[in-house]
């Protein structure tokens, strides 16, 4: 168990920011080994389980480690609880792992088929991990490729979990060269071929990436000009009273900076909760904007807003994590209200059970946030129709459209939260992969993180890096044409798991008759 979850610790050394690929040979051969020394019988599940979970919680728990600092925000109110958050959620997590060993080990065998095994057997739970309780898919193995674009390129068709499914099965694919358990353990011709077929494979992604990649040409929509305002506000100052109308006036001083002479901006983007008021409520801070907002411009934010509902005839107060487009008049012309809310973050889980222990979510002072209705395209004119993410909806794959295809994706955010840590860089690399899996630009805009213009590639055009104030102005990159996966979405990725699966069965099924037959 101390040896998985040595093998599952090194695991984030593979994603952002270090990319350290080659680490994850180490860790999943050396998985599958340990599979190996397990043998069978009765009880060897609880063993495979044990295996999992040290492994899975040894990942998670380096590769999450950042989730803690956001409870030095409010170190007062929220210290104690960094040893419960940064164990208790990644050995949470590792229960998935502990699953899909179990799974594995049902099926497992000595050839070099058992790789394919780990491998379907573990995205089925990753996949599970994704949808589960809201769904939590950070951190799947597949953005290891998010440094080297022309593997990434696979994601246009098959997605992250199909990306990550052929990785799994290559960083594995080392075990298969032995055969057997390990007292008989000998080195499998079979598995020469099995491990040279699968960096064949990987060649020949690569090769084909950078055969689309070729096409690349740096065309932006014509007649845009966008202007990210990133500010850098710390979290402790974020809704501060004394500091709140200082923020609000520095994102009107970033909207009015002169941009020199032919250089007009013409879409100007602020982050997540950038306006620390009820926008929607106060024509004061609208009527500023639109004296910031030059004739023609036009604003898309971030920020709270409060409405009333009725529910069951009552009067019920709301607040939602909202983004707004607003004229030069001020005028609000569209609005979209998350709806995937961060949990202990937005909303408490299980409140009336859970506040009874004095846990209470991050956020304090607005109540729970409530939920949106969905996932809604909002007219932007000049550039179409956008599809608005707020903070971590970014990480979903698959749940960018309403239906018919927007024309970009605008990821609004606030990794303030997180410091200078893995976490702002992590959550980058996913919004890159969306790009890729869309075929669709994706602008990040970012309070304080990394914002970012994406093109449909998953290549970065220009960016603010992490704790830096600053202006961005950029085209908006043209969308490419619709991609498989923006199509069939995960069809494929199940597609690819049954055609594995059979062939898995295949293989098994003419090993036993060669083994009945001798």
């Amino acid at each position: 168990m101390f040896l998985a979850f040595v093998l599952g610790a090194i695991m984030p050394l593979a994603l952002a920011p270090v990319y350290f690929v080659p680490v994850l040979f180490i860790s999943f051969t050396g998985l599958v080994w340990l599979m190996d020394g397990l043998g069978w019988g009765p009880k060897v599940w609880r063993q495979a389980a044990a295996l999992g979970w040290a492994f899975g919680f040894g990942f998670h728990l380096t590769g999450l480690y950042w989730v803690g600092f956001a409870f030095l925000v409010d170190a007062e109110s929220f210290a104690w609880a960094i040893p419960f958050a940064v164990t208790l959620m990644p050995a949470g997590l590792a229960l998935f792992f502990a699953a899909a060993l179990v799974l594995a080990h049902r099926f497992w065998s000595e050839g070099p088929e058992r790789v394919w095994t780990l491998a379907l057997s573990l995205l089925l739970f990753e996949w599970l991990r994704g949808h589960i309780l809201t769904g939590f898919p950070w951190n799947l193995i597949g953005y290891a490729w998010m440094d080297f674009l022309p593997i990434a390129q696979i994601g246009s068709l098959i997605g992250i979990y199909g990306l990550t499914l052929l990785s799994v099965a290559l960083f594995a694919a080392p075990a298969a060269l032995i055969s057997g358990q390990s007292a008989r353990a000998r080195l499998d011709r079979q598995g020469v071929f099995f491990a040279l077929a699968h960096l064949g494979l990987f060649v020949v992604i690569a090769a084909g990436g950078a055969l689309h990649m070729g096409k690349l040409q740096r065309d932006g929509v014509e007649g845009v000009t966008l202007r990210l305002a990133q500010a850098s506000i710390p979290q402790k100052e974020k809704w501060a009273d004394e500091y709140r109308y200082r923020n609000f006036d520095l994102y009107l001083e970033m909207t009015r900076a002169d941009a020199g002479p032919g250089n007009r901006p013409t879409h100007i983007i602020w982050p997540e909760s950038a306006v620390p008021l009820f926008l929607a409520n106060n024509e004061a801070a609208r009527k500023e904007i639109g004296e910031a907002l030059q004739p023609g411009q036009i604003l898309l934010t971030g920020a709270v807003r409060f409405d009333r509902v009725e529910e069951d005839g009552l009067l019920v107060s709301k607040v939602y994590n909202s983004f707004h487009t607003l004229n030069s008049d001020g005028a609000i012309t569209g609005t979209y209200d998350k709806f995937h809310l961060v949990p202990f973050g937005e909303y408490l889980p299980l409140a009336s059970l859970l506040s009874r222990f004095g846990l209470k979510k991050l956020t304090e002072g607005l109540g729970a946030y409530s939920a949106g209705p969905g996932p809604q395209k909002v007219a932007a004119p000049g550039t179409g129709q956008v599809m608005p993410l707020i903070c971590y909806e970014a990480i979903f794959p698959g749940r960018m459209s309403d239906g018919e295809r927007p024309d970009w994706m605008l990821n609004i955010t606030n990794d303030a939260w997180y410091g200078n840590t893995s976490g702002p860089r992590q959550h980058l690399a996913q919004a890159q992969m969306r790009s890729i899996e869309q075929g669709l630009p994706l602008v990040r805009s970012a309070n304080n993180g990394i914002s970012a213009v994406i093109d449909g590639y998953g290549r970065i055009w220009s960016r603010i890096p992490l704790n830096q104030r600053g202006i961005l102005q950029s085209p908006l990159p043209k969308p490419l044409p619709p991609t498989l996966y923006s199509r069939f979405g995960d069809y494929v990725f199940w597609a690819i798991c049954m055609v594995v699966l059979l062939s898995n069965l295949f293989w098994q099924r003419i090993k036993a008759k060669k083994v009945s037959a001798c």
